[in-house]
């Protein structure tokens, strides 16, 4: 699916959240939806969220780095894992260089 067609998928929960996120972070709303349509699973992440029943948590993080040549967050953790209790335990966190990975903790 191109990102396009998930930037189609956007509901005004998904916008809501975006804002919230943007507003903490003190950057653009449009800096977190572009993070959140870079792949399929941050937005089944948050549809989890939103689903009753679903994922209790959901945590973000943002760290300023240089850009990258495709996709600007990395997501920590498998769907799969840790799913006990639909507890989360899984991040949408920028990636990062090989030079700073070792001090950048999941």
């Amino acid at each position: 699916m191109a990102r396009a067609d998930r930037l189609a998928e956007i509901r005004p929960q998904h916008q809501h959240i975006a804002d919230l996120v943007a507003l903490h972070l003190n950057i653009e709303p449009e800096e977190v939806l572009e993070g959140l349509i870079d792949y399929r699973r941050h937005l089944d992440l948050i549809d989890s969220f939103l689903a009753e029943g679903g994922r209790h948590t959901l945590t973000f993080t943002y760290q300023l780095l240089s850009p990258k040549p495709m996709g600007r967050f990395v997501l920590y953790g498998d769907l799969n894992e840790r799913d006990q209790g639909n507890t989360g335990g899984h991040s949408i966190a920028p990636k990062t260089t090989s030079a700073n990975a070792a001090s950048a903790s999941p």
